[in-house]
């Protein structure tokens, strides 16, 4: 039986459920499994049969590293075949700037695939892009709260015909102050 109350670091720092639905999504960005503070995202089955939910699969980005806070912020689709995972630490864009994943449900096998990894435009370090997420349909919301100075933003992506994902537009505030954490 699933014990969503067990505390392994930040287990239970955000999860996604909505009323109805077989799947949830709970992010655990201090799980060191994969390196100190590398974090993870667990999915997790309801099984109709015995009413029990059962660990689907556990999640990491393809460059996961230690101290990238991968499962800061997590989200499912409201079919539950999509999910999107920040990771406020990741490097791939500029130091600690952060990066969202996009994972697809396999139909085939039932396994979770990495289809990308999002990083924010620019090379601005710290801009700590995952800090919250959001999609729905063809869409993903990517926020980024910044370093202390900063006011923060968010960006919007979209799926392509092809698969791929694309940034549409960076979101900035007209009136935002230092520190307001937009897109926290």
């Amino acid at each position: 039986m699933l014990n969503l109350y067990r505390c392994l670091g930040w287990f239970i720092h955000r999860c996604d459920l909505r009323p109805g639905d077989d799947r949830i999504i709970v992010g655990s960005p201090r799980d060191n499994i994969d390196g100190l503070s590398a974090g993870s995202a667990y999915i997790f089955h309801l099984d109709r049969s015995d009413d029990e939910w059962e660990e689907e699969q556990r999640l990491v980005g393809s460059d996961t590293a230690a101290y990238d806070y991968f499962g800061y912020a997590v989200d499912l689709n409201d079919s539950g075949d999509l999910a999107v995972i920040g990771a406020i630490y990741n490097d791939a864009a500029a130091p600690n700037a952060g990066a969202a994943y996009v994972y697809r449900l396999g139909r085939s096998d039932d396994s979770w695939i990495e289809q990308e990894q999002l990083v924010p435009s620019g090379d601005e370090a710290w801009q700590k892009f995952g800090s919250s997420v959001s999609i729905d349909g063809t869409r993903a919301a990517i926020g980024c709260y910044g370093y202390p100075d900063s006011p923060g933003h968010g960006y919007l992506y979209e799926e392509t015909n092809e698969g791929g994902w694309v940034e549409v537009v960076k979101l900035i505030t007209t009136d935002g102050q230092d520190g307001a954490r937009v897109g926290y």
